[in-house]
């Protein structure tokens, strides 16, 4: 047996894992980045602008990352417009366009494994002589399980990692008519997400004021409840966009009330 899997910290670590990813698998993949770090409080969005134009940049290319630098910029200046002290919902749409923007596919997936940093981190944890094993359920070839309704992952050797580098270079093909990965229901929703928000922020901006300034913030942070895989993110995305929808109609509605936020 290995030796590190008789340490018993590592046993508690993984076992930690598991379970918080039975939970909220995507939350876990994040923090399990080396070059993960928690997000810093509003206040200091040129330097959010900045590291998530370089992620978007890597994701996708310079011309993703200028389209979002556009969109939060043109948001920042009409929030000091009505609010000279305020960033928040600036922040919030840095965040948030860049979580729908920078949505997991097949090709960023491969990029995050194939980039050194998830080798680097496996060394740095486990000695010895170990196998990889990827369980993946590759849309397009999976089965379904009758039963759940969700593709059926298969167990691949250590050459999927190779193919993984072949898979992130070809990432220029997202979201284009050769995209293959794209033509799937889930990547349809994902794009059209990001469009969809774009027009929202789109149609607040002009009737912004100081007075509303909140309601926009808690419309920008819509895309945070959607989270986890599967039926666990389309449960989480309705849940979100009737929300959004609760909210647009107040917004257009001066002197209603809006629910209080959430804690």
């Amino acid at each position: 047996m290995p030796e590190y899997i008789r340490e018993p910290d590592a046993i508690r670590r993984a076992s930690l894992a598991a379970v918080r990813a039975a939970v909220d698998l995507e939350a876990v993949e994040t923090q399990a980045d080396p070059n993960y770090q928690a997000e810093k409080p509003a206040g200091d969005v040129s330097d959010l602008i900045a590291r998530r134009k370089l992620d978007l940049t890597a994701y996708q290319g310079r011309r993703l990352a200028r389209r979002y630098e556009k969109i939060v910029t043109r948001v920042r200046s009409r929030e000091r417009e009505v609010a000279p002290d305020s960033e928040v919902l600036a922040d919030a749409v840095a965040r948030n366009l860049f979580k729908l923007m920078a949505y997991k596919d097949e090709y960023e997936v491969g990029r995050l494994y194939s980039d050194g940093r998830f080798k680097a981190e496996l060394e740095s944890q486990f000695e010895g002589d170990y196998t990889l094993t990827f369980h993946l359920a590759p849309p397009l070839w999976s089965k379904i399980n009758p039963e759940t309704g969700l593709p059926v992952k298969r167990d691949f050797g250590p050459w999927m990692g190779r193919a993984m580098t072949w898979l992130a270079r070809f990432r220029f093909l997202r979201g284009t008519p050769l995209d293959i990965f794209g033509r799937t229901e889930e990547r349809r929703v994902e794009r059209r997400q990001i469009e969809e928000y774009k027009a929202m922020i789109e149609e607040i901006l002009p009737d912004l004021k100081s007075s509303n300034l909140s309601q926009a913030i808690r419309l920008a942070q819509i895309p945070e409840m959607i989270t986890g895989y599967g039926h666990f993110k389309t449960r989480h995305r309705e849940e979100a966009m009737a929300l959004r929808d609760r909210l647009l109609v107040e917004w257009g509605a001066p002197g209603s009330s809006l629910p209080a936020a959430a804690e």
